[in-house]
């Protein structure tokens, strides 16, 4: 009887197992992903202080589309779901929580701003839904001791404030520095690194620091205090809206005065130089790791193909020359500096055989002097 049981119960489960083989054949993925589209969440500043980010998710959206426009990859389409955070904490986890658990995404991708991501980190780490690419530099956001499923993107933010550090006391050793900064980790990151890079001498050469919530309306009493103290250079870590307050003056005056096809140009070539300036930054920085021995040049050669050197040039000159000349200035220096990195890039990387061709530019110059005086 217990062999006729036996048999009974084995034959029951090899029936229900190959009755189950087909779904049990199925392919498994995480939430969010089928074998026809991926589920891609993205909070962005599509309104208040921070807005003008949101070029940079229109943009990432538009290159979405032509992936999926091109088939997709492999079959699968990208479904990215935006919704506006505003800038604000609690606008973003009121927003993040829903790509979660009503969109039900696969990861969130870009969330955009210090404030934004460190609201929802925890949270996204608790969920285990990636937060990838968290369009910030701040430290807290290359943790993967306590948070493995937070990804940063920017330069660490420490690191920039000890590299413009090192400029200052090179080109303005004995400058009067006031600080401005935001009161969050991307203004206090900033302010550590430029601290750390000033060392001793920060005590004597910072005059004055102070700080805004992004609740403020203006920067007006800060910029008063700064000028009260003497400060002569002023290093400002803002987002947008308050680092052109920072900046009005009789640039941004002129500026304002512009006529509707020039005032689109005019912004288009601030982003323009403002994206040239990054990958300009971010090329450096990569070389500093080679020459600090943080990386081998081979590797620093894998990186540098997120680094658009040949990206951002300048509009057409008839529209440039109707910039106001400061304008100008900074974009003509911006593309000299581009071009002489440009050079480097190539001398550096280039293969043996195309270095040997492009040998010592200084070359021809001597040939032709070495002409003159033999005639």
């Amino acid at each position: 009887m217990r062999n006729g049981i036996f048999h009974l119960v084995t034959g029951t489960a090899v029936a229900i197992a190959l009755s189950a083989s087909p779904a049990s054949a199925q392919k498994k993925y995480d939430t969010g992903a089928t074998d026809t589209e991926i589920k891609i969440g993205q909070t962005a500043p599509f309104s208040g202080p921070a807005s003008a980010y949101a070029t940079i998710s229109k943009t990432q959206a538009a290159y979405f589309k032509m992936i999926n426009d091109q088939g997709g990859i492999n079959g699968r389409k990208l479904n990215l779901i935006q919704y506006d955070d505003a800038y604000s904490p609690p606008k973003a986890v009121e927003q993040v929580r829903k790509l979660v658990e009503s969109d039900e995404v696969l990861l969130t991708f870009q969330l955009i701003g210090t404030p934004s991501n460190a609201a929802v980190q925890k949270y996204l780490n608790a969920k285990k839904v990636p937060q990838l690419f968290a369009a910030t530099g701040a430290s807290r956001f290359t943790d993967p001791k306590n948070f493995p499923w937070t990804m940063g993107f920017n330069p660490n933010y420490q690191t920039e404030g000890r590299i413009y550090a090192q400029y200052i006391l090179k080109n303005f050793p004995n400058a009067k520095i006031g600080i401005i900064y935001q009161n969050d980790d991307l203004g206090r990151d900033y302010l550590t690194g430029l601290k750390d890079g000033l060392g001793d001498k920060a005590k004597t050469m910072i005059v004055a620091e102070t700080s805004y919530e992004l609740t403020d309306p203006t920067i007006d009493s800060q910029i008063v205090k700064l000028k009260s103290v003497g400060a002569d250079l002023v290093f400002d870590a803002s987002t947008p809206k308050f680092a052109a307050q920072d900046l009005d003056g009789a640039g941004r005056a002129e500026a304002k005065a512009l006529d509707r096809a020039v005032s689109l140009t005019y912004a288009t070539e601030s982003m323009r130089l403002t994206t040239r300036l990054m990958q300009l930054a971010s090329w450096l920085l990569l070389h500093r790791a080679v020459k600090e021995g943080e990386m081998t040049l081979t590797q620093a050669n894998r990186e540098k193909t997120k680094v658009k050197l040949s990206a951002a040039d300048p509009g057409p000159n008839d529209m440039i020359e109707k910039l106001p000349q400061a304008l100008q200035e900074l974009i003509a220096r911006s593309m000299s500096l581009q071009a002489r990195v440009r050079r480097l890039d190539t001398t550096i990387h280039a293969p043996a055989t195309e270095r040997a061709a492009i040998g010592n530019p200084l070359v021809p110059q001597l040939n032709r002097l070495k002409a003159a005086f033999e005639q």
